[in-house]
């Protein structure tokens, strides 16, 4: 299948309609990311362009000018208004569902991961991995975290998102929202993670995202417990 353009993309931002979004998640997700990115623009606080940037002039009769002049617009827009694109996330999703949007396509976005192949030596045996996240004395409404280790993830329970193509691998990004008027706040245990693992599994886990009820991002810990140390 090949997906709309980066133009294409923008203008279906835009409220555009297009045919091909129908049938393409990956594409509508990229969309939704457009659109939460172009909100986040659109509150920052503008500063000067550097003096001397300009953009060179574009020549239709390139094939890739289409690509080229989307990728630098955004570029020049994010110079502009003081940032960087960002890539959507578990936070992104929230504000759609909190929104009335259908967020689903998003989420399977944000959890995507490659099967990372792992060499177990020695003896192998099964364990249990804990996933917990404290965010404190506020309601953990919206969280996203990447679990690694030398071992593979064979099972996940407690209800959060993640790619099916992750097991068997010793990398999974999980995920999850609640628009419950009170989230669970303080410590609290996310996930449990099945892994098959051998000696010095060196397990560890990395907040990408995390939100208050209301959408706030909130710096938030994350630890494993259990497995093999």
């Amino acid at each position: 299948m090949q997906h709309l353009d980066p133009l294409e993309l923008d203008a279906a931002r835009a409220g555009g309609p297009h045919p091909h979004l129908e049938g393409c998640a990956e594409c509508r997700a990229e969309v939704e990311a457009l659109r939460g990115l172009a909100g986040r623009l659109g509150e920052a606080t503008r500063v000067d362009v550097p003096a001397g940037l300009a953009l060179p002039a574009l020549r239709r009769r390139r094939p890739l000018w289409r690509a080229w002049a989307a990728a630098a617009a955004v570029v020049l827009v994010a110079v502009t208004a003081g940032v960087l694109p960002a890539r959507a996330d578990i936070v992104d999703a929230y504000a759609m569902a909190r929104s009335g949007r259908d967020a689903s396509a998003l989420v399977r976005t944000c959890v995507r991961a490659d099967r990372r192949a792992v060499d177990l030596r020695g003896d192998v045996r099964f364990a249990v991995v804990d996933v917990w996240i404290d965010s404190g004395k506020l309601g953990l409404a919206a969280w996203q975290v990447e679990v690694t280790g030398d071992a593979k993830v064979v099972g996940v329970e407690g209800g959060a998102d993640y790619d099916p193509a992750a097991l068997e691998g010793g990398r999974i990004v999980l995920a999850h929202f609640t628009l419950d008027e009170k989230p669970p706040a303080g410590r609290v245990r996310v996930a449990r993670l099945h892994m098959m693992e051998s000696d010095a599994p060196g397990y560890a886990v990395k907040v990408i995202a995390a939100a208050a009820r209301g959408g706030e991002r909130i710096d938030v810990k994350a630890e494993i417990a259990g497995g093999t140390r």
